[in-house]
């Protein structure tokens, strides 16, 4: 490329190279645009499998893979804080002796076990796809796995007992995990969902029943009686996070449209004004009432890529971020140096060597 030309991108596919000037942007990337009788969801999907478009919210995808290295760093800083607001932990602590549970560890979601595990805490994740729970065990990102209830309790309860940071997966539904632990009597201290519920009657939510070969049938072949299904688990899982908030439970949704997909499916007491969502939820949000005070402070998710593809390069990069921190002045920088200081130990890179920094304006 010369200086005066800009490379247009299209869904991580590139249109070309247009003549342009020194002064306009190198690259313009834009996600998941569809244009007249295609924009609507069902074309979108086929252009999806296709290869041809993206999801909208898949900001970097489109230019540069990081992996899921993005949404760890910003699970590790919603869980760590989510700790602090609601849980009793200190500024400069971590979640050692707390139990996190969630589901889903897919493309996204699998960012959960190694999120909890980098901020001390014991984690039960549920999913219903096993080779997403093996991908996540080679990588080494979660530590034991069974889809035995009894063992995966027991697992729990040594790692809370003994302050380990075990990151346990689950091969199981979610619904059928959280009934288990309510009905144990297990201490819940952190309570998310990170299944696909923007797509729930399109494969993204697993309904309660079904394995997930028997639901990916049923999407095939009878998606009238699929949607029930996701419906009425829908309202189970909801009613079963209801009893261990009442226990003590600190549950938030984490920007997966879980409490939409919830009042979607008949639970209109979820909603603030009991009518619509347009006024929010009863349950807290991971944006507003967790990130938000993060974000109040300047904090953004800031990338760099190193274009030389080397490690060495990284690491040095890394070392300049730690330098751009005072562990010190806030609980909030704390996490950043800790995440810095660490990255290479926890094997952050998938893909390009990069790294994503909640810095603020003067780290940046």
């Amino acid at each position: 490329m010369t200086e005066d030309q800009t490379l247009v991108m299209q869904s991580g596919h590139p249109l070309g190279l247009f003549k342009s000037r020194p002064e306009s942007p190198r690259v313009i990337i834009s996600n998941g645009l569809m244009i007249g009788m295609y924009d609507n969801p069902d074309d979108w999907e086929v252009a999806t499998q296709m290869g041809v478009s993206s999801y909208g919210q898949m900001t970097a995808g489109g230019w540069m893979y990081i992996g899921p290295q993005g949404i760890v760093h910003g699970t590790y800083n919603t869980l760590l804080n989510a700790g602090r607001l609601h849980c009793g932990v200190a500024a400069d602590g971590n979640l050692r002796g707390k139990l996190f549970v969630s589901s889903g560890l897919g493309g996204m979601s699998g960012a959960q076990p190694k999120a909890a595990k980098i901020s001390g805490a014991a984690s039960i994740i549920a999913e219903v796809d096993l080779s997403r729970i093996t991908t996540r065990h080679d990588q080494g990102w979660v530590d034991r796995v069974s889809d035995d209830l009894d063992t995966i309790a027991g697992w729990a309860k040594e790692a809370v007992a003994t302050g380990a940071n075990t990151s346990i997966a689950y091969h199981g539904n979610v619904v059928d995990l959280l009934v288990y632990l309510a009905e144990k009597e297990i201490k819940v201290d952190l309570l998310s969902d990170q299944t696909s519920c923007h797509v729930a009657y399109d494969g993204g939510y697993c309904p309660q029943g079904l394995s997930f070969a028997e639901r990916t049938r049923l999407l095939g072949e009878d998606r009238k009686a699929f949607n029930e299904l996701v419906d009425s688990s829908l309202r189970r899982h909801i009613e079963v996070i209801a009893v261990l908030v009442e226990r003590g439970t600190f549950f938030f949704d984490y920007g997966n449209a879980f409490l939409k997909a919830v009042f979607d499916a008949g639970v209109t007491e979820v909603s603030k004004n009991g009518i619509d969502d347009k006024d929010g939820f009863v349950y807290p949000s991971y944006f507003e009432d967790i990130m938000g005070p993060i974000f109040d402070y300047g904090y953004g998710p800031f990338r760099w890529v190193c274009l030389s593809g080397k490690s060495e390069d990284l690491a040095r990069t890394d070392e300049a971020a730690m330098s751009c921190i005072d562990p010190e002045r806030r609980a909030e920088d704390r996490d950043n140096y800790v995440w810095i200081r660490d990255a290479a130990k926890n094997r952050l890179v998938v893909g390009s060597q990069a790294r994503i920094l909640y810095s603020d304006a003067g780290g940046r």
